[in-house]
């Protein structure tokens, strides 16, 4: 996920705010600072493992695999719902007319 922000933000404006919410149609609906929205999921994910595998170890081996199937699962859906939010972050940057930022 860090690595995916990292090349959206490439292609990103290099300054200024971008689209941190979108409606129901896809459209940039309100503009704020571009790390909370490129950062936020990968952040989320790295505390929510941290939590999980945590509770996981602390309740013992069984629990432990459990635990761990459970991160893998959030971490697909979360990969996901990521994936989108970026596809519609680089979709606002070219419905916007913004120049595309770094090559």
């Amino acid at each position: 996920m860090l690595a995916l922000s990292l090349q959206v933000n490439r292609r990103l404006p290099p300054e200024g705010p971008v689209a941190i919410h979108f409606d129901l149609r896809g459209r940039g609906d309100r503009l704020g600072n571009r790390w909370l929205v490129l950062l936020a999921m990968p952040i989320g994910y790295l505390l929510s493992s941290g939590v999980t595998i945590g509770a996981a170890l602390a309740a013992g081996p069984g629990p432990l695999w459990q635990g761990l199937a459970i991160q893998g699962g959030l971490g697909a859906v979360l990969f996901a719902v990521h994936l989108f939010v970026m596809r519609l972050l680089l979709r606002w940057r070219r419905s916007s007319g913004s120049p595309s930022g770094r090559s």
